[in-house]
């Protein structure tokens, strides 16, 4: 299917993943899955994060399986255990194992805790540094792989217990042989995994942050909460029991309805398909 007008809907669902994604939320989840799995991976995940988490399992059910494990590489955590817990557990297991190793170790943890509370929604694809650590090591670190957070990180001492944080910009005016806890910040506050997200994100310290540590009753980091991810949940949860958003008309205007007509078609010629079986 490489028609100018699936070219446009493509555009469409990498520039308006929103509008996308409501539309999508209220057709066939299968007819769905078949018509996503003809488009690149980058442009499915970001209208699977924004669908409801119950929507896009609907939809992950019946995408293959290589295909479904290599979107969840490119989502955050916090997305994918969201997608997850809507799974059975034999769905969940056989996508997990799929997964590198830390990240199914990630997915087991997050699952244990309450999708109300923080610890559902922690990211863990991060670069974390020990205290004693050297900036050039800690350079090392950074150039190896890519992470999804970057922009700050944070620093933990041997008990894994969060005690600062700093940016990339710190690490690259600092001498290479300079002890990391020399140069991060201190005075880091912390909310626990187990605490609820309304609480959460009363907190004053998103005054001045956009991320914050999340830890484990034992006070041992675990990884990042975003404060828009907090809002994102909360704004979830709602919606499953007021059902999904109106998709603004000027939207559709200005693709000139391009991405729903072809999506309509599809559907339409699936369901003749299915009536002629």
């Amino acid at each position: 299917m490489s028609s100018p007008a699936f070219t446009m809907a493509i555009r469409f669902m990498e520039d308006e993943p929103e509008a996308a994604a409501r539309k999508l939320e209220l057709e066939d989840p299968h007819s769905v899955s078949q018509l996503l799995q003809k488009m690149p991976g980058s442009t499915v995940k970001g209208v699977l994060r924004r669908m409801l988490p119950a929507s896009s399992a609907s939809i992950v059910y019946y995408l293959d399986n290589d295909f479904a494990a290599d979107l969840f590489n490119q989502m955050s955590m916090a997305d994918v255990v969201s997608i997850l817990r809507h799974l059975s557990a034999e769905e969940r297991e056989v996508l997990i194992l799929k997964l590198p190793a830390k990240k199914q170790a990630a997915c087991n943890i997050l699952l244990h805790y309450p999708e109300y509370s923080v610890g559902a929604w922690v990211e863990t694809d991060l670069l974390v540094l020990d205290e004693l650590m050297h900036v050039d090591e800690a350079l090392s670190r950074l150039k190896k792989k890519v992470f999804v957070e970057t922009h700050d990180i944070y620093v933990v001492n041997r008990n894994r217990q969060v005690v600062g944080s700093l940016s990339i910009y710190a690490l690259l005016r600092s001498p290479g042989t300079t002890l990391v806890r020399s140069v991060m910040r201190q005075d880091i506050a912390v909310v626990s995994a187990l605490s609820d997200l309304k609480s959460a994100l009363a907190l004053p310290a998103w005054q001045f942050r956009d991320t914050l540590p999340v830890v484990s009753r034992h006070q041992e980091f675990i990884g990042i909460l975003h404060h828009h991810i907090v809002r994102k949940a909360i704004s979830q949860m709602r919606s499953e029991s007021t059902g999904a958003a109106y998709v603004p008309t000027d939207i559709i205007a200005a693709y000139g309805a391009s991405f729903f007509g072809i999506i309509d078609t599809f559907f339409q010629t699936k369901s003749e398909k299915t009536r002629r079986n």
